[in-house]
């Protein structure tokens, strides 16, 4: 092999760093900000239901469902983290208003 074939595949076999975008702000209003409130309201209507069933009453359910969902909540974060994406103290921001959307339905439940 003469050297600039050598030169000419030694080049070729470089590899590029990959180039990734940018990533998008975490801002405050924002589809993600949304799934995150919803989740959390569904969650903690969900989970006080759980508790209904087994036999305690709404205020009481209110208790593990909140606790539960701020536990979920937080752990996603945690996750988002280890896996290489930014752990976002916004998402929890809306996390906290849909467990609080949440708990007002629970509590005007019958």
């Amino acid at each position: 092999m003469n050297p600039l074939t050598s030169v000419l595949l030694l080049l070729a076999l470089q590899q590029q760093p990959v180039q990734r975008p940018p990533r998008a702000a975490d801002q405050w209003i924002a589809e993600d900000k949304a799934r995150h409130m919803f989740t959390s309201m569904a969650l903690v209507n969900f989970a006080a239901a759980g508790a209904r069933i087994i036999g305690m009453d709404n205020k009481d359910a209110l208790v593990p469902a909140i606790a539960g969902t701020a536990a979920v909540g937080i752990l996603k974060e945690v996750y988002d983290k280890r896996v290489g994406k930014p752990f976002s103290f916004r998402d929890l921001a809306w996390d906290a208003v849909g467990i609080g959307l949440g708990a007002i339905v629970v509590s005007h439940a019958r």
